[in-house]
């Protein structure tokens, strides 16, 4: 089966493949930079106050059953 894609490519155009390459490339690069932005944008406060407060229960629920295993 590989045969046949090997085959396959090369009968593809070369200018096309280099095109091909280009777009995914950009594209590549195009996600990256959005990917990149969204990071740097931080977590809203609201979000980062309930990540605390569920943190803080499971904490408190590892305690509870620590304290059940005893």
């Amino acid at each position: 089966m590989s045969e046949d894609k090997n085959r396959a490519a090369e009968k593809l155009d070369p200018a096309l493949l280099q095109r091909t390459r280009k777009q995914q490339e950009n594209l590549g690069a195009g996600l990256r930079k959005m990917f990149d932005s969204v990071v740097d944008e931080g977590v809203p406060d609201a979000f980062a106050d309930l990540l605390d407060r569920l943190e803080q229960g499971e904490s408190e629920r590892a305690v509870d059953k620590d304290d059940s295993n005893e």
